[in-house]
């Protein structure tokens, strides 16, 4: 086997990895991968053989396919942080419009304490 085959081989073992780290919620571990992935890939693009050129192309259309699994997942998790972050803004919303109507005990309380005989 080629060793632009085996980089691809490699390259494939990570995309699995990363997609398994990005549903266990792991977005830092699979970035890493993906860096190494795409180093990978493009070392096994500058040694590729000729002779091997049609187990190649099938090994990157595997790749491909992955690649798309990877990316829908990371776009269910975006969508997901992006919901969260929705409902999170929307009850600061509302707590902030509490906050806004309750009276202001500060100063309501001194004009009953203050010393009016001095």
């Amino acid at each position: 086997m080629s060793t632009a085959l085996d980089l691809l081989e490699q390259a494939m073992e990570a995309a699995r990895e990363e997609l398994r780290l990005l549903k266990d919620g792991d977005e830092e571990g699979a970035l890493e991968l993906a860096r190494d992935r795409a180093r990978l890939v493009r070392e096994s693009w500058i040694l590729r053989d000729p002779s091997v050129a049609a187990e190649m192309s099938k090994a990157l259309e595997r790749l491909r396919q992955l690649h798309e699994g990877v990316v829908g997942e990371a776009r269910r998790q975006r969508e997901k942080i992006r919901d969260e972050l929705r409902e999170v803004h929307g009850k600061r919303k509302v707590y902030a419009a509490y906050g806004a109507h309750r009276p202001q005990k500060v100063g309501a309380a001194m004009s009953r304490f203050v010393d009016r005989k001095s």
